[in-house]
C-alpha cells in the first residue's frame, strides 16, 4: 500500500524563512522558473518572481506553526487562482495566530486564515489508523493527506468492492476520511496460459495506479516454464507481468507476450527493454499462486514493454536504409549478428561485417532525444577510454540509432555520412 500526500491543484509548500524583505537580486534559475510559472498562470514575469520569492517565507511559516502551534495548526497551502493566497488553517485562534506570526511581515497581504475541524497532526494519526484498517480488511487502496479539504483521502477504483471488504471485516472509515474515486482501469483479460508455463501477473490496481521505473534490458528466455529476463539463458529475474498482459503460443511455436490492447510486445528470445523494479519477495497471495515452481529474484514490470529481435532490428526505419545503401554502393555485408558494442550495449543492436575487414554496429535507443544524450556522453567516454580497437572507430547518429563503424573503407564511410551524422572520430 502506497502513501500519498496530496498537494493537488494547490501546492503545499515547505521550507524555511523569516519576515525579511525580498532581496532585489534575482538569479537566473529563479527567472527561468518565474517565466514558466508566468506563462502557466497568465501573469507578468515580475509578479511571478514576487510570488516565487515568497516561497522560503511561506515554508518558514509552516515550519514555525508545525512546531509551535501543533495543537491548532491544520496545515497551509497556496491558492494560485482566482487570486494568489496563502491559506493557513487552524482549528481555533485565527486572530492570535495571524497577529503573532503574520501581521507586519511580507506575507501579511497574502495570508488568508481558515478554521478547520482537524489539526495536521490529527490527520496524520488518522491516516496511519486508516492504513492499518485497510490493510486488515485486505484492501490495497491508497491513502493521502488532503490538506485543503482537511481530510484523509482514500483513493479507490471500485468503491463498492472496498465497502464489501470493510463490511466483511466489520470495519468502517472514520469521519476524517474522504473517498476519492480513481480510474476507471481496464479489466484484466482472461488468461489462457500455454501448458507448462508460469505467467504471474500483478494485481489490478485498487487505488492510484503507480509503477516503478527502473530500467531492465535483457534477453527474454524460458527455462522449466519460468519466463526470465537476463544477460544469458536461464539467468536474470523472473518477470511479474503487468496486470493486463497475457501470454500466447504463436503459430511458429514461440511464446509471445501481449499488452492490454492485445498487441504483441515481446517474443521468446527477444532482447527486451522494460521499466519496473526488482524485489526479493512477493506479498500478494494471488501473485504467488501464479509463480508455480519459479523462484526469484522478481521483476515487477511496468507497461510499455518493448521487445526486439534480430529480424525486427533489420527492418527498423533508421537501420534498414543504411544497410540498403551500403549494398547499393557495392559493399559486401556479412550475416547480421547480435551486437554488444562498447558504449552502446545493452541497448539492442546488430552487427554486420563489411567486406570482411570492417565492422558496423547499430544500436537502437528509445527515442532520438535519448540517442542525442547518449551521443554527447560517448564523445567524452570515448576520449577517456583505453580500448584496443580492431580498426579505427567512428560514431554516427542515425535518428534514434547510434552506429559504431570500425574500419577504413571510404565508400562505407560515405554512405554513413550521407545517412547519418558523424559525431566522434579520433
Amino acid at each position: 500500500m502506497r502513501t500519498i500526500v496530496l498537494l493537488g491543484m494547490l501546492v503545499l509548500m515547505a521550507g524555511c524563512a523569516r519576515a525579511t524583505p525580498i532581496p532585489p537580486e534575482v538569479g537566473e534559475a529563479l527567472l527561468m522558473d518565474a517565466a514558466a510559472y508566468a506563462a502557466d498562470q497568465g501573469i507578468p514575469v515580475e509578479e511571478a518572481v514576487r510570488r516565487l520569492s515568497l516561497q522560503p517565507l511561506i515554508g518558514d511559516l509552516q515550519a514555525r506553526l508545525s512546531e509551535d502551534e501543533a495543537g491548532v495548526f491544520g496545515g497551509l497551502w497556496i491558492q494560485h487562482e482566482p487570486e494568489y493566497r496563502v491559506v493557513v488553517q487552524v482549528t481555533r485562534g485565527e486572530r492570535r495566530i495571524f497577529r503573532r506570526y503574520v501581521e507586519g511581515s511580507v506575507l501579511e497581504d497574502v495570508v488568508a486564515m481558515r478554521t478547520v475541524g482537524a489539526t495536521l497532526a490529527e490527520l496524520e494519526n488518522a491516516q496511519a489508523a486508516t492504513m492499518k484498517l485497510l490493510r486488515e480488511a485486505g484492501s490495497a487502496a491508497d491513502t493521502g493527506l488532503n490538506v485543503q479539504e482537511n481530510c484523509v483521502a482514500v483513493y479507490v477504483a471500485d468503491e463498492a468492492a472496498l465497502n464489501a471488504k470493510l463490511a466483511t471485516a466489520g470495519a468502517s472509515l472514520s469521519d476524517t476520511v474522504c473517498v476519492v474515486p480513481v480510474g476507471p482501469y481496464a479489466q484484466a483479460p482472461a488468461l489462457d496460459v500455454p501448458a507448462g508455463v508460469a505467467f504471474p501477473r500483478q494485481d489490478p490496481p485498487e487505488g492510484m495506479f503507480a509503477e516503478m521505473m527502473a530500467l531492465l534490458i535483457g534477453r527474454l528466455t524460458e527455462e522449466d516454464g519460468c519466463l526470465r529476463v537476463g544477460a544469458d539463458e536461464g539467468s536474470g529475474v523472473l518477470v511479474i507481468w503487468p496486470y493486463d498482459h497475457t501470454v500466447t503460443l504463436e503459430a511458429d511455436g514461440k511464446i509471445a507476450i501481449r499488452d492490454g490492447s492485445g498487441t504483441v510486445v515481446a517474443r521468446m528470445g527477444d532482447l527486451v527493454r522494460m521499466g519496473g523494479g526488482e524485489s526479493s519477495s512477493i506479498q500478494s497471495e494471488s501473485v504467488r499462486a501464479g509463480l508455480g515452481s519459479c523462484e526469484g529474484p522478481y521483476w515487477f514490470a511496468a507497461r510499455g514493454i518493448e521487445g526486439m529481435s534480430l529480424e525486427s532490428l533489420l527492418e527498423d526505419p533508421d537501420i534498414a536504409p543504411v544497410l540498403e545503401d551500403l549494398e547499393a554502393a557495392g559493399e559486401v555485408l556479412g550475416a547480421p549478428e547480435d551486437s554488444r558494442a562498447a558504449f552502446l550495449y545493452p541497448e539492442p543492436g546488430i552487427m554486420v561485417t563489411i567486406g570482411g575487414n570492417a565492422w558496423l554496429h547499430m544500436h537502437r535507443f528509445p527515442s532520438e532525444q535519448v540517442a542525442e544524450v547518449r551521443a554527447a556522453s560517448i564523445v567524452q567516454d570515448a576520449r577517456n577510454a583505453i580500448i584496443d580497437w580492431v580498426a579505427p572507430p567512428s560514431f554516427y547518429r542515425c535518428g534514434r540509432v547510434i552506429a559504431l563503424y570500425l574500419g577504413r573503407d571510404a565508400g562505407a564511410k560515405d554512405v554513413l555520412v550521407s545517412r547519418c551524422t558523424l559525431f566522434f572520430e579520433p
